[in-house]
């Protein structure tokens, strides 16, 4: 590459576990510099990401992985701003967040209208007892398995479901591995399903996409998707500039596309204990608020990072 690229490494400090593949509490990536601009890397080992030692590597040899990518992109369109010094966001509508629901973390979610509840397919005993208290609380309730579940037992959790408590889940997303025909018979049965399609690429068999700017091209994916799905944007539960990253992408979506969703997984910071970046993102009404500064935003603290040439 003709630009030099620059790097800072970081690290998040989780609040509790994230998802059910993993247990770890500390997530490792970097921000990197390109030019003006800057963009994020945050690899999830868990959902088949290479290492972080590996996506820079490959930055610095001029091959990008997938996060690279997707970074390099990011910058881009941050570094343009910010030589014009206006922000990403001037002229967006910032978009509208599902809460995290996790433990017993009621009063810290109660500003949302729609919570995301992290579901372990082989421990379901609880999610019953949750789901009816969520319903009581909030719009609409969204169940990520993460893969982790087993097509015909929640089938029949479904089926033994109360009315009130099925009308409550907005979606079940990723609820087993992707099968089409496991898919198919879950749709066949009322589950409203979601697809996660950072992770698989399928055509059938649900009814919500989830997309990921911080790891695949969303426009692209677009191109692919039916014209009646609905699609929610989330950011990568990564560093505070690739979650306004993947906010600027969701607002430029909603200008255009009406299959984006009302509610969107964008407000990740609420998993982690603040930092100096976390501490400038702020919700208001569930609403993620525009960062201050040009591009993306974090000016000062961007400049100041201890940068390091790949």
């Amino acid at each position: 590459m003709n630009t030099s690229i620059f790097y800072w490494p970081y690290c998040l400090r989780s609040r509790a576990t994230m998802n059910a593949l993993t247990d770890r509490r500390e997530v490792h990536g970097a921000l990197i510099k390109a030019g003006q601009g800057y963009g994020c890397i945050n690899p999830w080992p868990e959902l088949g990401d290479e290492s972080l030692t590996q996506e820079l590597r490959r930055l610095k040899e001029g091959l990008p992985g997938k996060l690279g990518r997707r970074a390099l992109q990011c910058a881009s369109l941050d570094g343009e701003a910010r030589r014009h010094q206006v922000s990403l966001y001037a002229g967006l509508e910032m978009p509208v967040c599902h809460g995290h629901l996790s433990g017993d973390n009621w009063d810290e979610v109660a500003e949302f209208s729609v919570v995301k509840v992290k579901v372990d397919g082989s421990s379901m005993l609880k999610l019953r007892d949750v789901l009816g208290q969520a319903s009581q609380r909030f719009q609409r309730v969204r169940l990520d398995f993460n893969g982790t579940g087993n097509a015909r037992l929640l089938i029949s959790w479904w089926k033994s479901l109360r009315s009130q408590d099925q009308e409550a889940v907005d979606y079940i997303e990723d609820p087993c591995p992707f099968d089409i025909h496991d898919w198919a018979l879950m749709e066949q049965e009322g589950l409203p399903l979601a697809l996660d399609r950072s992770q698989k690429n399928g055509k059938f068999g649900y009814d919500v996409a989830v997309l990921k700017p911080s790891t695949e091209d969303i426009d692209l994916i677009l191109g692919r998707e039916r014209s009646d799905r609905r699609v929610v944007v989330t950011s990568y539960m990564d560093h505070a500039l690739g979650q306004m990253y993947a906010a600027y992408e969701c607002a430029r979506l909603r200008q255009f596309d009406p299959r984006a969703d009302m509610f969107h997984g964008l407000a990740t910071h609420t998993l982690f204990e603040e930092d100096p970046f976390f501490e400038q993102l702020s919700l208001s009404g569930g609403r993620l608020s525009a960062v201050e500064g040009t591009g993306l935003g974090f000016d000062d603290l961007l400049e100041g990072l201890p940068w390091k040439e790949l």
